[in-house]
This record gives C-alpha cells, structure tokens and sequence, in this order.
C-alpha cells in the first residue's frame, strides 16, 4: 500500500493547473481522472477516499470538478471524457451495490434472530411438557402405593375376621387390634398421597394468579375453603414436595399448619429463605425464586 503523502506533490499540481483553469483544462481533467482512478484500484487503502483528499488536499469537492469539467467537455479529449463518464458509473453501481449487500445482511441478521427465538421456544416448551409428565408420573406412583397398602390391608382385615369364630375371648381381640392397625396404615398412606397432591395442586393455582386477590377469588369460585393459616401451610408445602412427604411419613400430627411450622419450616437452609414463605402474601415472590418441583 503507498503512503498518501506521495500525492503532496499531485495535490499541489492540481491546484497550481486549476488555478488557471482557463488554458489547461485539458490537463487537468486527465490528473484528475488518473488520480481518482488509483484510488479506485485501492492502492491508497480505505482510510482516505479520493473526495476527501480531494477537499483536503486539493480544495475542491469532486462534484463541483465534475459539473466544471462537464461544462468544459468540449475541450477535453474524447479518451478523457469517456473515462470520466465510466468512473462515475462505476461509482454509482459500487454504491447501490453496497446499498444492496447492506440490506442483505440486515434481512439475513433478523432472520438468525427469529430461528434462535423459536428454538428458544421450543426448548422452554419441550422441558415444560417433560417436567408435567414427571410430575403425574409421581403422582401415579404414590397413588399405587396407597391403593397396594389398601388391598393389603384389607386382605389382613379379612383374614383376620374369618379365624374370630373358632378364636376365644383374647384371640377375636387380638385379631381386632391387628385388623384395626392395618386399616389405620393403609389410611395413613392414602392420607400422606392425597396431602402431597392437595398441597401441590394449591401451591401450582397459586403460581397462576400474580396476586392475591385473583387467587382468593378463584377459590371462592370452585368452592374451595381453608383457614388462612392452613391455606398458607399447604401451598408452602406444595413448593417443598420431598421435605413434606418425609415430614408427613414420621409425624404424628394432623394439623397442616403445625406440620409445616414445626417440621417442614425448621429443615430450610437459613431464615432468609424460609421465614417469608410462612404467609399466602409472600407465595407468589417465593415461587420464582425456589427450584422446580417434580
């Protein structure tokens, strides 16, 4: 690449043949011609281009050169002309070329942005769905334990009540007790299943409504009804799925409200990430900051 201080000469050449423009209009238009052709060649490189060396060096812009040397045609050799003609068509068409690959590129670039949306999109869609299958697969789960421990139970139940008539006094009340624990199990099992799914189900309607005056709302419409405490202790439950089905197997309690405050809350990692989970106002805040449940 030259170094465009080579042209101080031309520049300087320039200004003295345009200066007495009168008598060598001739000569000037072929420098002119020259010179902005070698800048059309790129062998100055990008950073000047011929009009802004041309204003700078010379003090001339070039359309004002061109309509002067148009002016002036008839004195200008016909090679010179032609040449003029032909570099300022070249120059039109690079312009509308650029023009056109400009556009191109922004259309091309809009379009990556639409495709990298959509796959965005799709993959949110295709975990949301994946993470709904594993939760009614769970739910299946524990509802074929419960219904297992149930027939067991009943089994247990029935055997039992079938050896009473050949027993004595002691024996048919043993066979009651053992019949009533089985029963008992089984219910407690049912009774863990139905908590786990009564708590999750809440705490996913409370996740749909953005306040909550929507979702209140909501359970007056479907006739559903809990003290405000129990209400609260559910839907936490509901966010807290493994820590309730553990606390729900070894308590004795039957009071949701104590289950979650006593045996569930206590568990968490630290106060900040637990104490303002205690209440239905700070339920819609804590979904979007726990992981999912599955």
């Amino acid at each position: 690449m030259k170094d465009i201080s080579e042209l101080d000469y031309t520049a300087n050449l320039m200004r003295v043949q345009w200066t007495k423009a009168g008598n060598f209009y001739n000569s000037f238009a072929r420098t002119f011609v020259e010179t902005r052709a070698a800048f059309g060649r790129g062998e100055y490189g990008s950073e000047w281009s011929f009009g802004r060396w041309l204003v700078s060096k010379v003090g001339l812009t070039e359309p004002f050169v061109g309509k002067m040397l148009m002016v002036f045609h008839r004195v200008l050799a016909e090679e010179d002309r032609q040449k003029l003609a032909a570099q300022m068509r070249e120059q039109a068409r690079l312009k509308r070329l650029a023009a056109e690959q400009k556009k191109a590129a922004v259309k091309l670039q809009r379009a990556e942005r639409a495709a990298e949306r959509a796959a965005a999109e799709a993959e949110r869609q295709a975990r949301q769905a994946q993470r709904k299958a594993d939760a009614r697969r769970a739910k299946d789960r524990e509802r074929a334990r419960a219904r297992a421990a149930a027939k067991k139970a009943a089994l247990i139940a029935a055997a039992a009540a079938a050896s009473l008539e050949n027993a004595d006094e002691l024996t048919r009340l043993a066979a009651r007790i053992k019949a009533a624990e089985g029963r008992l199990e089984a219910g407690r099992k049912a009774w863990i299943a139905d908590s786990l799914d009564l708590a999750t189900a809440l705490a996913a309607a409370r996740g749909k409504f953005p306040d909550n005056i929507g979702f209140a709302g909501w359970l007056k419409r479907h006739d559903i009804s809990y003290r405000s405490n129990t209400l609260a202790a559910l839907i936490n439950m509901g966010l807290y799925v493994e820590l309730t089905r553990t606390a729900l197997q070894a308590t004795e309690r039957r009071s949701y409200r104590l289950i979650w405050e006593h045996e569930i809350a206590p568990q968490l990692p630290a106060p900040s990430d637990s104490n303002d989970a205690i209440t239905p106002e700070s339920i819609d805040e804590k979904a979007e900051q726990r992981p999912e449940v599955h």
